[in-house]
């Protein structure tokens, strides 16, 4: 049977093991981003970031934040809901996608993150509100339709970008961080689902007894107190670390090209282009960028708004002139 009172107590003081998910989450998506940092800049087998255990390794980050998004939900809001705070906690998520947004505009315009993770978790846990006052399989079948959603109405009719964060689109939009709402949302509705099951089996009392001892543990639990806080400022910093560490001690073999062509194989296959379509694309594109002058230019990150938009036609003309002789 549920216990209103042990549900009232659990809700007034966090969960410490609940921090700590958040906080190994939040370490794998270091080794994730670092990997890909090290990669980028010749540190690492450039190849790396492409292989298929790696985007199941990102995959499963993702999933790890969404589904504890959603049990988190259920443990500050069942059985009574507090407004104030989900509003608030809601708001702050949007402001930090916003930035997000806005930052990865001005810095990376050709693969911005129009609806990443954060994006996905704001209006996820908006969807997801009605489920917190209806029984836990409610929650598990609105999961199933989204899935099921995701696979049958994939439609040319989503491919504008007005449309992409559906994730029904017929292709995989260039972004750096991609979680449309399909299917993505279901993992949240599954946390939900689940943390609800768990109440009826005075699951959070069971949860509440664990309590960090050490200081790894305690250091886990803190980062996953300010996961949001985290995951604003780590990949610049990292990003800026192995920066000035490629500027003071160059890896061998490290090159703008290397660097050009895994960042160009990235938004290729991000894109849902098969690693050798991707593989002579890029080696198209490296071919016109020379011959109209704009390669030092290109690997310098220096190009105008101008010159940036020609790069984006050649990339599209590269890509349908491989397209058509792989299909000859």
């Amino acid at each position: 049977m549920l216990n209103l009172s042990v549900l009232r107590r659990a809700r007034a003081a966090r969960i410490p093991v609940v921090d700590a998910a958040r906080g190994v989450a939040l370490l794998a998506m270091f080794v994730f981003h670092l990997t890909w940092d090290f990669s980028y800049f010749g540190y690492l087998d450039s190849q790396i970031v492409f292989e298929p255990a790696f985007k199941i390794f990102g995959d499963t980050i993702g999933s790890t934040f969404l589904g504890i998004a959603g049990a988190s939900l259920v443990l500050a809001h069942a059985p009574k809901f507090r407004p104030r705070a989900y509003w608030r906690h809601l708001a702050i998520i949007i402001v930090a996608a916003a930035a997000v947004s806005l930052a990865t505009y001005v810095f990376i315009p050709d693969g911005f993150i129009f609806f990443g993770i954060l994006h996905c978790i704001a209006l996820a846990s908006l969807i997801a509100l009605p489920f917190l006052f209806l029984p836990w399989w409610a929650a598990a079948l609105a999961a199933l339709v989204a899935i099921a959603a995701s696979r049958l109405f994939v439609s040319p009719t989503f491919d504008p970008p007005i449309w992409w964060w559906t994730g029904l689109s017929t292709f995989e939009p260039r972004t750096n961080d991609y979680r449309p709402i399909l299917p993505w949302l279901s993992v949240l509705l599954c946390g939900v689902a689940l943390m609800k099951i768990g109440d009826r089996f005075a699951l959070r009392d069971f949860l509440a007894r664990w309590q960090p001892r050490t200081i790894f543990s305690r250091a886990v639990v803190l980062s996953g107190r300010h996961t949001l806080a985290i995951y604003l400022v780590h990949q610049p910093v990292f990003f800026g670390l192995v920066s000035l560490l490629a500027a003071i001690a160059p890896p061998k073999g490290a090159s703008a090209d290397a660097r050009f062509f895994t960042s160009c194989h990235a938004q290729c296959e991000g894109a849902g282009q098969p690693r050798p379509l991707c593989s002579a694309v890029c080696t198209c594109l490296a071919d016109e960028l020379r011959e109209q002058g704009l390669w030092t230019r290109t690997i310098g990150n220096e190009l105008q708004s101008e010159e940036r938009e020609r790069l984006g036609a050649l990339a599209r003309a590269c890509l349908r002139e491989k397209r058509r002789l792989n299909e000859e």
